[in-house]
């Protein structure tokens, strides 16, 4: 992924925190490799993590392993929050965002669970 965000298009800061992720095989700020997961791995500045590199004209490569996937019966449903779908106050420009809030929603009984 390649962000060339206006105003500052072709000389972006970018930020890279991989965490606790253990299906993340590689991570890099090389926004322009090909999303093949069998094509070639670069970097431009770096790879793994890192916070604020640049600026330059970079993005984010990342190429994830596989797992298991166990599915259960849910037993809450998260909906995304009006904050999340409104964005934020009209002016602010945020450095970063959370684009994860959620609020638990209680199922009435006319919804059944059809597993």
């Amino acid at each position: 992924m390649d962000w060339d965000v206006e105003p500052t298009a072709f000389s972006e800061f970018v930020t890279i925190e991989t965490g606790t992720a253990t299906n993340l095989l590689y991570s890099s700020d090389n926004g322009f490799e090909t999303a093949n997961p069998l094509g070639s791995r670069s970097e431009i500045l770096f790879t793994g993590e890192a916070v604020d590199s640049g600026p330059s004209d970079h993005g984010a490569l990342f190429d994830f392993g596989t797992a298991t996937l166990v599915v259960q019966k849910p037993n809450r449903l998260l909906a995304p929050s009006a904050k999340a779908l409104a964005g934020l106050v009209p002016g602010a420009i945020p450095t970063r965002l959370d684009h994860f809030l959620c609020y638990k929603v209680h199922s009435s009984s006319r919804f059944a669970w059809r597993g």
